[in-house]
């Protein structure tokens, strides 16, 4: 009998087509993964139409105090959503998420908010700044142009405020009212200086001018000229950078005006040993008017090259350099340097003798560029640019940097 039932058994199974599969066996070899991931992602869709319905009713409840930007929390809210791309960006996702008519409740509610509600520099970490600068964001340029002058005023105080440099929008205001915008400036600048400390970081207001436009810095260098010498010079050595940059390329103050101050103040951060303030001012000299530079230089340390000003030299020209201007803009900048034949072929004849090319660092890995490197990049632009110059000064200068030794 039990043979009977086990060949039944083994022969009712033996009757099954190959591909046959038992309903647990299906189940198991289904893709568990994907069966989760569906069924979360149906939950989560159910739940954002809800959200959005719901989002959408409070919206439309309070349609009179959103639209007229009474209602900074729902603002913030959408800021929230796209913290990276403020302006347009913002309204195209109210738009998508909750439709047309929402959107343009929004879109009001933000222009009718910088208006009502002014803002303190700095204050680029606060959400009111963010809520103001996509507001000033949707605004048209005419728009802007037509404004009071309180409000203009009051939008290049939000531009300061903004997290990447200025705005797209403010380069064409600045343009229009320029006054205003110098009015601004200077308030920040002083607040800047005021503050300022020896921190790593560069102040926001110097920042935002230092990397905008050579227009705006050519607009701000003398305000900041005359600013340097009432509120006194900035103790962050990145303020201190910046600014004497804006004010050496600028063609807005004389030569005239700053070199003595550029001299004096070399001097005296070299009596006091602080060079890497020193070479800051000796940077801005070379700028207006490198012939004077490169006698202070001689004047501070004399014509013959001791190990210690060997050494220093190298440390002035392996020293870190600020790099705002775009390559389009440098032509339109001051540099007297560029022009220099006779100042090149001094510098380049000092720079060959205090580090020449035997004394150059290989590198056969990926590194991160020190003194030695910047040195002997420097050497390399002061022969590059006499090369450029391309006139009968620069030949004959080359000719006497081939054939004196020092």
């Amino acid at each position: 009998m039990a043979n009977t039932a086990a060949d039944f058994h083994r022969n009712f199974h033996s009757m099954r087509p190959r591909n046959y599969t038992t309903f647990p066996d299906a189940i198991r070899h289904k893709d568990w993964y994907q069966i989760k991931h569906r069924f979360h992602a149906s939950v989560d869709s159910v739940i954002d139409a809800c959200w959005k319905l719901r989002n959408g009713a409070t919206f439309l409840r309070d349609f009179r105090g959103l639209s007229q930007g009474r209602r900074p929390g729902y603002l913030a809210w959408a800021v929230n959503k796209s913290p990276n791309d403020l302006g347009p960006a913002v309204i195209e996702r109210m738009r998508e998420r909750h439709g047309q008519l929402i959107a343009g409740l929004f879109a009001s509610g933000f222009k009718r908010y910088w208006r009502e509600n002014g803002i303190t520099y700095p204050a680029q970490s606060d959400y009111q700044a963010m809520i103001g600068l996509t507001g000033l964001a949707l605004q048209s340029l005419s728009e802007l142009a037509n404004l009071s002058d309180d409000l203009i005023e009051r939008a290049f105080t939000y531009g300061f405020s903004n997290m990447n440099g200025f705005p797209d929008w403010m380069p064409a205001l600045i343009t229009l009212k320029p006054g205003i915008f110098v009015t601004v400036a200077t308030t920040v600048l002083t607040q800047d200086i005021t503050s300022s400390s020896e921190e790593k970081f560069s102040s926001d207001g110097f920042s935002r001018i230092a990397y905008s436009t050579s227009a705006i810095r050519e607009l701000t260098a003398a305000p900041l000229f005359q600013l340097l010498q009432t509120a006194g010079i900035p103790e962050n050595r990145r303020d201190l950078e910046m600014a004497l940059t804006i004010i050496a390329r600028s063609h807005a103050v004389s030569a005239s005006q700053l070199s003595p101050i550029l001299r004096q103040q070399f001097a005296a951060h070299v009596i006091e040993f602080r060079f890497a303030e020193a070479w800051l001012w000796l940077d801005a000299l070379f700028a207006i008017d490198s012939a004077a530079a490169w006698s202070t230089w001689i004047a501070t340390f004399g014509a013959l090259w001791s190990p210690s000003s060997a050494s220093l030299f190298k440390r002035y020209m392996g020293r870190e350099e600020l790099s705002n201007s775009r390559a389009e803009e440098r032509a339109e900048e001051r540099d007297a340097l560029d022009a220099d034949a006779q100042t090149l072929c001094h510098l380049i004849k000092a720079a060959y003798l205090v580090w020449p090319p035997s004394n150059d660092p290989v590198h056969e890995d990926a590194y991160s560029p020190g003194i030695d490197d910047k040195a002997t990049s420097r050497r390399g632009y002061y022969l590059n640019g006499l090369a450029a110059l391309g006139n009968e000064d620069a030949l004959q200068a080359l000719d006497r940097c081939s054939r004196l030794p020092t």
